[in-house]
């Protein structure tokens, strides 16, 4: 049995129905995918294998775009390779013919990743001196040249703690640049702590995958918290406190002795001397 195929095309004059006869896809395909899914780096080579579960098949090919193979006679596993992968789409599919003439098709999913080029926090802000406690600060991470942008993560740390953790809707699977920004209020607890940006590609599991994790010492950066809302310095409070509390000290040490001096006792004894 045959499927049937209508073409419409449009033009000027009218419309021209073709119908072109095809095989059947099977609904359920019985060819096994090894890896199932491959992430691999621009680049670098990628390898995969199809094999038909079939009994009997009158041949096995791929088809794709970029590193196609013909239908082949006499195999059941027939390997996809690519040498060096220079393109960021690639959509293989492997598809194997029946002794009917039925055909069974399955999509070999391909993803193709750049790390980082850099990493950074853009302004650092040490350039305008140290923070003020209280107020609110935006700082800037930017990834330059990552891809595909859509499984890129970046997690703001606060020494060891994770403060803040970005994911990005992107559909573009070429390189982009993106920035991710922390707002952060300076707290007088922050002085000295390390801020820092990291970027990692989530590839997920699979033999040819692994995590992509991109640490740059451009993205640290130490906070310096010296100054309350009103501009004092850390420690000036207390201090005030304290000379307030030994000014108290010595005012009521005078009031104590003015008082014993003047009392009769005082006196008394000051006229037997």
């Amino acid at each position: 049995m045959y499927l049937v195929l209508l073409y419409i095309y449009f033009f000027h004059y009218g419309t021209v129905v073709c119908i072109f006869p095809v095989s059947p896809v099977s609904a359920a395909c019985k060819i096994e995918m090894s890896p199932p899914r491959v992430m691999v780096k621009f680049g670098h080579s990628l390898t995969a294998n199809c094999t038909s579960l079939y009994s009997e098949i009158a041949g096995i090919g791929w088809e794709s775009t970029y590193g196609g193979v013909g239908l082949q006679t006499g195999i059941s596993t027939l390997p996809f390779k690519i040498d060096t992968v220079e393109r960021w789409v690639i959509q293989p599919t492997c598809y194997v013919t029946l002794p009917n003439g039925d055909q069974c098709e399955e999509p070999l999913p391909v993803t193709v990743y750049q790390v980082p080029e850099s990493v950074s926090i853009a302004q650092p802000l040490s350039e305008a001196g140290p923070m003020v406690e209280g107020k609110q600060y935006r700082i800037q991470c930017d990834i330059v040249n990552v891809a595909p942008a859509s499984l890129l993560s970046v997690y703001w740390h606060k020494g060891n703690k994770i403060i803040y953790h970005e994911t990005f809707k992107e559909s573009t699977l070429s390189p982009v640049n993106k920035s991710s920004i922390l707002n952060l209020t300076a707290q007088r607890d922050d002085d000295g702590s390390q801020i820092s940006c990291e970027a990692k590609l989530d590839l997920g599991p699979g033999e040819l995958n692994h995590s992509a994790l991109v640490p740059h010492s451009d993205c640290l950066y130490n906070l310096s918290c010296c100054c309350s809302p009103s501009g004092s310095q850390p420690g000036t409070t207390a201090g005030i406190l304290l000379a307030v509390f030994f000014v108290l000290i010595f005012v009521l040490g005078c009031v104590v002795y003015h008082k014993q001096r003047n009392s009769p006792v005082a006196r008394l004894e000051g006229l037997h001397r």
